[in-house]
């Protein structure tokens, strides 16, 4: 098809020619003056004329006109957008046009099109940010921590030897769950995955989505769903990058992106290492060396027309491979991290009769650390090969919709770890595998209000029932009664009510939200370990118990014109309340890297997050301001977490050139510690900093070239860890090229 295209317009070319006439060949890309999503399907017409074409699947046309109508203007037409109208004289210095959503639009972006955009067979009520490739393309992010953390709600979380993890709202690490397109990295050992190990320019998007909900599942008990979204087609066939910056740091990466006869190939690999010293040490020996590769594929066919505009068959499978190596000469200490994860997935749009999918996923995790502390030597090696399968069956009616799952999710893990002279514990066992085995059902009734008279009108009513059943092997010399095998059963349920208002008003758009949940979360093999090895303080229990959460969720949205008169404004608002039973609590063991959960008393924690989003200058500018707060009576249950965190975001985007300038602050943390058999409390102060990305590409022929540079931390700041500097000034540099 993109050959007779091609062929249509040469001889188009060629005719005109041959007529006598003088043609000029306009070619451009037409994007969404909001989201910068390329538009497919715009009609462009010459004004008066019927001379006209239609933009193709990533927004570009190319049109011939005759030199005589070189003073005409352009029309530029899509059901969605605005109508515009540009002189051909500025179309030829400017190809780019950005088309207005209509009011209809601003309504699908805060309502229905977050359901489209986030891709969920359930429609996502909760406060949702989608951070798109543009906002991370080429601009020196190391990985996707990089890119969370100036996210208003995130706080991520990075230990000495790189690992990074994330808390949101207040909730402890293992609440947040993490998908790769929709598959969980979350390992069943402690339930955490290192974010480090995600090369952000692999990603099409990442969606964050606060509080309970049900995007995935195992969402519903979680404090946030962070789900990266790989790429799977793009307009180039191969892009190289190269990074170089601060602590020895380089890196280089490609991609590769073909459609071959409907069979969308992409893939990218990545490669890196860095070096870092402590500051009192300036030994050669003595530093610590990060190195990093990555890979991955994604391979997406469809086949089968149907009535709507997607396929009625679509197979994709992807494979995603990362590893990190961590090594502190000065300690003696090394961790080796690794993931592997397949998908395979079958989906049928049955249309009158629903759409089904299937999907099967291998996710394979290991961890190898060796390290030395005042307790001695301590070596560990934990291996967690997970397969799930899952079933998803939607039907849609005119106000009704059913959305149901099934999965069957089995892990195994092979956990080794051997003390040497150690104070708290002599362990020398030989590795028994620890089993989990997990089946889960849920159902989503929705009921829709299609007949909205009025300016504000009831949207939409949901209740999501969901039961799980867990069951526990763990090798026998961790049992209460030694020489018995320790077996868990676990059989939980969990349910939750939304209501959605919308209303319209001209050019604005307000959406409202409640949300309200009884949902419990499963220890982890890792806690359950912990508890029973290291229970030396606490309540006294003979098991870790579940933990149980009521959560109630007030969220409201406006987008339209009327704050700052022509410029797009978004607001958006949401205030929470948790309350726990059997709250877990963790309390680090000085020294060493390991963890003491236990089950807390009951307690609570409430917040508000709000952000404002304008634009000026016709989308020159952009601005985005945001607070949250939290507000825990109990800061012992909710260890080194911040309870206030403030963001600025200025974006400036003219052209070629792309600036971004951050400022964010985050307030001190608190936390507890065991140290010579008793608990202390320690704090962090407070810290604020200032980063700055600039993007400059253009292109050459076919070929695009890409130069950005970034600072990080660029307000002077000596905090230090441990002999290390943690928020220390950082600069680097990227270098790309796409064919």
């Amino acid at each position: 098809m993109n050959k007779l295209k091609s062929v249509i317009f040469f001889l188009l070319c060629f005719s005109i020619i041959l007529a006598g006439k003088n043609p000029v060949i306009l070619s451009g890309c037409i994007q969404d003056s909001i989201t910068f999503n390329k538009i497919t399907g715009v009609n462009i017409i010459i004004d008066n004329t019927n001379i006209g074409t239609v933009s193709g699947k990533n927004g570009n046309f190319n049109l011939i006109i005759d030199k005589s109508d070189i003073n005409s203007d352009i029309i530029f037409s899509h059901i969605a957008y605005e109508e515009k109208k540009v002189s051909i004289n500025n179309l030829i210095a400017e190809s780019n046009v950005f088309l207005i959503p209509k009011n209809i639009q601003l309504q699908k972006i805060q309502v229905e099109g977050k359901r489209k955009a986030l891709n969920y067979e359930e429609n996502i009520t909760n406060m949702a940010t989608i951070i798109t490739e543009l906002n991370f393309e080429s601009k020196g992010y190391t990985d996707v921590a990089d890119v969370l953390h100036h996210d208003q709600g995130i706080f991520i979380e990075e230990n000495l030897n790189g690992k990074k993890t994330i808390s949101v709202r207040g909730s402890n690490k293992e609440e947040v769950l993490i998908l790769y397109d929709g598959v969980k990295l979350n390992n069943n050992f402690n339930n955490l995955f290192d974010l480090s190990l995600i090369d952000p320019s692999s990603l099409k998007q990442i969606d964050v989505i606060k509080g309970a909900n049900r995007a995935s599942f195992g969402a519903l008990n979680s404090a946030a769903v962070i789900n990266f979204i790989p790429k799977s087609e793009q307009d180039y066939l191969l892009k190289f990058e190269q990074r170089f910056g601060t602590y020895n740091s380089g890196d280089w990466r490609i991609n590769i992106y073909k459609n071959i006869k409907n069979f969308k190939v992409f893939s990218s690999f990545k490669k890196g290492s860095s070096s870092q010293r402590y500051i009192a040490n300036l030994s050669q020996d003595d530093h610590i060396i990060h190195n990093s590769q990555a890979g991955n594929m994604n391979i997406t066919y469809g086949f089968g027309n149907t009535t709507q505009p997607e396929q009625k068959h679509v197979i994709n499978t992807k494979y995603l491979i990362t590893k990190r190596n961590y090594t502190n000469n000065l300690f003696y200490e090394e961790l080796i991290n690794s993931q592997r994860i397949s998908t395979f997935s079958y989906s049928c749009n049955l249309e009158k009769f629903g759409k089904a999918k299937i999907n099967f996923a291998n996710n394979f995790s290991s961890e190898n650390r060796d390290w030395t502390s005042v307790y001695g030597a301590h070596s560990s090696l934990i291996d967690d090969n997970m397969y799930r399968i899952s079933t998803t069956y939607s039907l849609n009616r005119h106000s009704f919709s059913l959305v149901s799952n099934i999965i069957r999710e089995n892990s195994e893990l092979d956990y080794q770890t051997h003390f040497q002279n150690s104070v708290i514990n002599n362990i020398n066992k030989p590795d028994k595998p620890f089993t989990r085995k997990r089946t889960g059902y849920t159902t989503t009734f929705q009921f829709q209000n299609k007949d909205q008279n009025n300016r504000f009108n009831l949207k939409e009513i949901s209740f999501h029932l969901g039961f799980e059943q867990i069951k526990d092997h763990i090798s026998p010399y961790l049992a209460i009664n030694p020489g018995d095998s320790y077996n868990r059963k676990w059989f939980e349920n969990s349910n939750t009510l939304n209501i959605l208002f919308d209303g319209q008003y001209e050019n604005n758009s307000i959406s409202t939200y409640i949300n309200l949940g009884v949902t419990n979360t499963i220890p982890s093999l890792y806690q359950q370990l912990n508890y029973q090895r290291y229970h030396i303080f606490g309540d006294n229990k003979n098991e870790l118990m579940a933990e149980y959460k009521k959560t109630v969720e007030v969220g409201f949205t406006y987008s339209g014109y009327k704050i700052f008169g022509n410029n797009k404004t978004s607001i958006s608002t949401a205030i929470f309340s948790n309350d726990y039973s059997n709250k877990f609590r963790s309390i680090r063991i000085s020294q060493s890297p390991l963890l003491y959960f236990d089950n807390y008393k009951e307690t609570d924690i409430e917040g508000i997050e709000s952000s404002i989003s304008t634009n000026f200058l016709n989308n020159l500018l952009g601005l985005n301001l945001s607070l949250i707060k939290y507000f825990a009576p109990d800061k012992g249950a909710f260890p080194f977490k911040s309870d206030k965190k403030i963001t600025s975001t200025l974006f400036f985007k003219y052209k070629i050139i792309n600036i971004d300038l951050y400022w964010f602050s985050e307030s001190e943390k608190t936390g507890l510690i065991i140290e010579n058999s008793e608990i202390k409390e320690i704090s962090f102060d407070k810290y604020s900093n200032f980063d700055i990305l600039c993007k400059i590409n253009f292109n050459i022929l076919n070929t695009k070239l890409i130069c950005s540079l970034s600072g990080r931390n660029l307000l002077t700041n000596n905090d230090t860890f441990e002999g290390i500097a943690i928020h220390d000034t950082r600069y680097y540099c990227t270098f790309g090229v796409e064919f």
